[in-house]
């Protein structure tokens, strides 16, 4: 078991290298951040600021698997790199647990950004929520990347769908702007999309918003992962092409 949990850490290592070489990509995530911050409480105020953080963890964790872990696992497909650790004591298993620890800087600046700012204007329970939430959309977001590294025939091609598709999830629903300002025929149908539901999910928890039951948010989410486990268990195929 130990060893295991350290080789996943050796792999991660490995793969997120250029982290440690360029920390300027961090800085780069933190800043969007705040530059968001900055824009929503311009328009909102404080509520402003709630709505920043709900919506970008809960699309940071949409992002982190369809576009971090599906890229690092479709790139490693490319290079052949996914070969080599098939064929050696690196299990399937270890190997996706490495690109998800290698992928979690992403995630542990923005959150802290945010907590650091949940904690000055004394909303620091809306981070908590919105990390926790940020728990349940992830393994549905790892599910979703895997799938695309190994459906799409060319993974060379995988950041033209994956970009694509997180970016219009996290900037078309509801995700940063209230859900009230859709007409109403369109309300539902917009939960649907799971990074909408999982920060109106953080938002009704958190008391910011209560337009649906957090209960209907919570299945849409649970039937999104299990539609991608099923679809995910189907295609991906870790053994030498």
């Amino acid at each position: 078991m130990i060893s295991s949990i350290l080789r996943s850490f050796g792999v991660a290592r490995l793969l997120s290298a250029y982290l440690l070489r360029q920390p300027g990509w961090l800085i780069q995530d933190a800043m969007f951040a705040v530059a968001i911050l900055i824009i929503l409480y311009s328009w909102a105020g404080r509520e402003g600021i709630a709505y920043a953080i709900t919506g970008y963890i809960s699309s940071g964790a949409f992002s982190f698997g369809i576009n971090g872990v599906g890229q690092v696992v479709g790139w490693s497909r490319v290079m052949r790199t996914l070969d080599l650790y098939i064929a050696s004591p690196i299990t399937p298993r270890i190997f996706l647990l490495g690109a998800i620890i290698g992928e979690i800087p992403y995630f542990l600046t923005v959150s802290i950004v945010y907590a650091l700012v949940g904690a000055l204007i004394g909303q620091l329970w809306i981070v908590f929520f919105a990390i926790a939430v940020a728990f349940l959309i992830s393994p549905l977001s790892i599910l979703l990347g895997l799938s695309a590294a190994f459906y799409i025939k060319r993974p060379a091609n995988l950041s033209a769908i994956t970009n694509p598709i997180a970016f219009l999830g996290t900037m078309l629903p509801p995700v940063f702007y209230p859900v009230t300002t859709l007409p109403e025929f369109l309300r539902l149908p917009a939960m649907i999309i799971p990074t909408a539901s999982g920060a109106e999910l953080t938002r009704t928890l958190a008391g910011v918003s209560s337009e649906f039951d957090p209960l209907l948010l919570l299945s849409i989410l649970l039937l999104w992962t299990l539609v991608a486990f099923l679809f995910a268990n189907k295609v991906v195929k870790w053994s030498l092409d």
